[in-house]
């Protein structure tokens, strides 16, 4: 077995089956290509099995809970394949302590009993282990045949209470014990720096080809806010508490000629009523990821209106490129400089409330092709081929180190 081929097991937070594509399930995909690789989702807890009963997805998570199961399921891609993991016991709730980590043990046995089936049978202990930000499995790689390599991927903040319980101590020991570590931002590399000396910055990118067709004839504009009267500022994502309503608020109160069209799950507790009772705002249920270029089409500036907060520069929003490889003007609050700096001459940046107005302004009344060429250019170099290259290579890089 070559250096390049090495196959990968990646333990991701995010499910597979979720809503929204992520970060790790779209680096899997393009790793895929050249390597096997099996994505791993964090289970469920017995709670979350009993919460989506209904749903065939949480059924076949209860049958790999049965003993000896190996429960994987093909995908698209002939290399990359689907691993489920048994039920485990919720117990995030508990407080940080003895109990806490006898019961984490406990599902970290139950979890590290399916693994090591996977590598012994079909992997044959050479292998590169990826732990993407599943610090609830943190110690995950103490029950398992020694990898070539063991990755940490920190991929947001933690920020949200449920997450911060148990997340901050459990993530540094995670990356401490990592071989090397990988950040999606630069903000998250430097602070994963603490932890690990040998840490990298793969940022988040885009699906060029998906976000693309939003430009092709043939591609039509999403039914439901195609009906809604122009001209339209459009957002995709989760709707919560990253989002500046303040500001929204006030422009989208004086601006009544333009339309703002929400795409996404609604967190109605971070929402402030104001702003929901606001004539041109409009809400639109979460879409299959696939129709993303039909949304982005029906839109006529896409827009990243997030609050500038300790939160908010730590992220590398996927939306970005997203927006970018569309050729819509995109228009964005400061919220981060280290992402928005190198793209200031291509999108629309507001540092105020009045800046913004003025940037929404100047975007919809952008004319010609050259900024929406410049823009489909810079999404095109960073798609997620582009970052699968840039990990594999890392890979590589400290595989071939380890080996000699």
């Amino acid at each position: 077995m070559t250096q390049d081929s090495k196959p990968l097991v990646i333990l991701a937070l995010p499910k597979h089956d979720d809503a929204f594509t992520s970060t790790p399930y779209q680096l899997a995909k393009e790793l895929a290509k050249d390597r096997d690789v099996w994505y791993v989702s964090h289970p469920y807890t017995w709670i979350d099995f009993l919460t989506n009963i209904r749903k065939n997805k949480s059924w076949k998570r209860f049958w790999a809970s049965w003993p000896f199961s190996l429960r994987q399921e093909t995908t698209e891609q002939e290399r990359l394949r689907i691993l489920y993991l048994p039920l485990t016991l919720p117990i995030n709730a508990f407080p940080p302590g003895m109990l806490y980590k006898v019961l984490s043990s406990l599902n970290h046995y139950w979890v590290a009993s399916t693994l090591r089936r996977l590598i012994r049978q079909e992997l044959f202990n050479d292998y590169v282990f990826v732990n993407s930000h599943d610090f609830y499995l943190g110690r995950i790689h103490h029950w398992l045949p020694r990898p070539s390599l063991y990755i940490y991927h920190c991929i947001d903040p933690i920020i949200k209470a449920y997450s911060a319980r148990h997340g901050h101590y459990l993530e540094k020991k995670a990356a401490s014990e990592a071989d090397i570590v990988v950040a999606t931002s630069p903000f998250l590399k430097k602070k994963m720096q603490q932890y690990h000396a040998q840490s990298y910055t793969v940022p988040n990118a885009a699906n060029f080809e998906l976000s693309h067709r939003a430009t092709l004839p043939e591609t039509e504009p999403h039914a439901a806010i195609l009906k809604i009267a122009g001209p339209r500022v459009g957002y995709i994502g989760n709707i919560e508490r990253r989002i500046n309503y303040d500001w929204l608020t006030d422009i989208f109160t004086r601006r009544t000629d333009w339309q703002l069209v929400m795409v996404g799950p609604r967190n109605d507790q971070y929402i402030p009523d104001k702003f929901k009772q606001l004539s041109n705002v409009h809400f639109v249920s979460s879409v299959p990821h696939t129709q993303l270029p039909n949304v982005l089409k029906a839109f006529d500036v896409a827009l990243i209106p997030f609050a500038k907060d300790e939160v908010s520069a730590q992220i590398y929003p996927l939306k970005l490129f997203e927006y970018m490889g569309s050729g819509k003007p995109v228009v964005t609050t400061d919220f981060n400089r280290e992402v928005t700096a190198p793209f200031q001459d291509d999108i629309f940046v507001g540092t105020t409330i009045e800046e913004l107005e003025i940037a929404i302004e100047n975007a919809l009344s952008e004319t010609g092709e050259e900024g929406a060429q410049r823009r489909i250019s810079i999404a095109s170099q960073n798609d997620w081929a582009a970052r699968g290259q840039q990990l594999s290579e890392i890979i590589n890089e400290h595989t071939y180190v380890k080996a000699y």
